[in-house]
């Protein structure tokens, strides 16, 4: 038995997933006891802070594999360890295809259900210190901890908070729906454990867990608005929101609307409609070929118009997701503090792309018919007086204009003017910077989307740049803006610029720009108007392809 146990430990050693020893007096943060076992984590010197260190634990367990037969069910706490984690490296991220500039470099894994964790040095376990928690963006395919411009060191050492970082399922492996036994939302309940988790241990890290804030951009910001808007089980689990450039003009699938997707998928992959043996059995290289299916793309978004325009988001369900965050909104369901806001350019990527595949440029006749199919036909006309048309040439700018307002901008103030709580609402019009410069040249001198993210982490080296000191004081007041939010429920700290509260008036954004900050009425245009169409355009009018895609299948 003792051979067999030596045995087992040395192959554990050999893989990675324990410590080598259990010898505590040689941990340099000291160890942290949490439910997933003893941890101990490593010093690291911090980028741009002259010398000053930070504790940092990477690739901390926080759910089992997600593989097998746990593939597409809730996920499962992590089973406490009898030796000392060695958290010195972030974990895989879950299975996607890499993509720069947010790609993780941890490799991808089904086990992948990991944390990381930011303290400053000196932090103990006090248990006073605000925290801040990420959710990561990328359209509900893509993202992990290990994603370099995600290292929350700088806001860590800098300002005297914990940072956590956490992985969750992407793609269909996250997020497949609509046939018995898969109701979806797989991403979200792993985030949820990964709360409930801060709240279980952060204090062993120093951190409080009466004062955590959630912040995340893009499908985190979505994810985020979801937990403090529509999913119920989560109250509790923060006290605040910070969402950067949440699309809440995009709705989300209903049920039949996502069973459309998931017969097409299951075919895909060769299983018959329903067979969760046979699902669960693919392979997961083959469930990422399908899930980037173009025909399957092409499905999704005729068969739930502007709900499928991603093809694996959470669904609303009625049980877990209760409603779709804007439709909850209206009926006062944002009660709690939140900072949120948007970039000057957010629709440039998506439209870019969308021209991209139509060989260029997006013709007059494909720009009024992509409005007629998200908007109705009806509303063509007022929305080409306000937007412009080229009757013979590229209507990119119009098509990205309309994206930037309606999804992001608008849908934004529409959700802050109905908050039961006090609201931050801001606009990030810095141009400086453009992440996508190896995709999207479009970006250059623009604020695109995502490109705040760097400057909200003060992450230039971690990306391969160095800020100019226009830049580097624009991040530091960022820093200092979240920083203080989660401390304090109020982002003014001191800095170079008071930051009034939002108002329904639409008075209080903030703008992030060099050289200087500024302040705002209504910086978004035609808001109005889209308020008067509404925020909820997941009208079934594929009903019918619904039903003849389910019919047969099992319920």
């Amino acid at each position: 038995m003792v051979a067999k146990t030596t045995a087992a430990a040395i192959a554990l050693v050999a893989a990675g997933l324990v410590g080598a020893c259990s010898d505590r007096s040689g941990c340099p943060t000291g160890i942290v006891d949490t439910t997933s076992g003893e941890v101990c984590g490593t010093i690291e010197e911090v980028p741009d802070l002259g010398g000053e260190r930070v504790e940092a634990f990477r690739g901390i367990p926080f759910g089992e594999t997600t593989a097998g037969a746990n593939r597409w069910t809730p996920p499962l706490p992590k089973a406490r360890s009898r030796d000392v984690i060695q958290a010195t490296a972030s974990g895989p991220a879950c299975p996607q295809t890499l993509d720069p500039p947010f790609g993780p470099t941890a490799g991808t894994s089904e086990d992948c259900l990991t944390v990381n964790v930011w303290r400053p040095i000196g932090a103990g376990e006090s248990g006073r210190l605000p925290v801040l928690v990420w959710v990561y963006g990328g359209s509900f395919t893509h993202g992990g901890t290990s994603v370099p411009v995600y290292d929350g060191a700088y806001i860590a050492a800098s300002r005297n908070v914990v940072v956590v970082t956490l992985n969750y399922r992407v793609g269909a492996l996250g997020f497949l729906a609509g046939f018995p036994g898969l109701t979806g939302n797989y991403g979200l309940m792993d985030q949820q454990l990964a709360f409930r988790w801060v709240q279980d241990n952060v204090a062993g890290f120093g951190g409080d867990p009466a004062k955590v804030t959630l912040f995340g951009e893009s499908a985190g910001a979505m994810s985020i608005g979801l937990h403090g808007l529509s999913i119920p089980s989560s109250a509790g689990l923060f006290r605040a929101i910070l969402m950067e450039s949440n699309p809440f003009g995009i709705p989300y699938k209903q049920p039949p609307q996502a069973v459309v997707v998931a017969v097409e998928f299951a075919m895909l992959v060769g299983c018959e409609p329903g067979d969760l043996a046979c699902l669960r059995a693919v392979p997961a290289d083959d469930i990422l070929a399908a899930q980037e299916n173009t025909q399957l793309q092409l499905l999704s978004l005729f068969g739930a118009r502007l709900a499928g325009f991603l093809v694996f988001p959470p669904v609303v369900d009625g049980t877990f997701v209760v409603d779709d965050p804007t439709i909850a909104a209206e009926r006062g369901a944002l009660t709690v503090p939140t900072l949120l806001g948007t970039n000057h350019d957010e629709g440039t990527i998506f439209i870019a792309g969308l021209a991209q595949v139509l060989g260029g440029q997006i013709s007059a006749g494909v720009y009024r018919s992509t409005l007629a199919v998200i908007f109705g036909a009806e509303n063509v006309p007022a929305i080409v007086a306000l937007y412009g048309v080229n009757e013979n040439g590229d209507n990119t700018a119009n098509l990205s204009s309309v994206a930037n307002d309606y999804l992001f901008g608008c849908a934004n103030r529409f959700v802050a003017r109905q908050a039961r709580a006090t609201i931050w609402n801001y606009e990030f019009d810095e141009t400086s910077l453009n992440i996508w410069q190896g995709q999207f040249p479009q970006c250059a001198g623009e604020a695109c989307h995502g490109d705040e993210v760097p400057f909200v982490f003060h992450a230039d080296r971690q990306i391969g740049i160095e800020f100019t000191p226009e830049q580097a004081r624009l991040s530091d007041e960022m820093v200092g803006y979240w920083a203080s939010f989660a401390r304090d429920l109020d982002p003014n700290h001191g800095g170079a610029f008071r930051w009034p509260p939002f108002t329904a008036a639409g008075t209080g954004y903030l703008i992030f720009d060099t050289p200087d900050l500024s302040t705002a009425a209504d910086p978004i245009a035609n808001c109005d108007f889209w308020d008067g169409i509404g925020y909820d355009l997941n009208q079934s009018v594929f009903d019918a392809m619904a039903a003849a895609a389910t019919a047969g299948v099992p319920r």
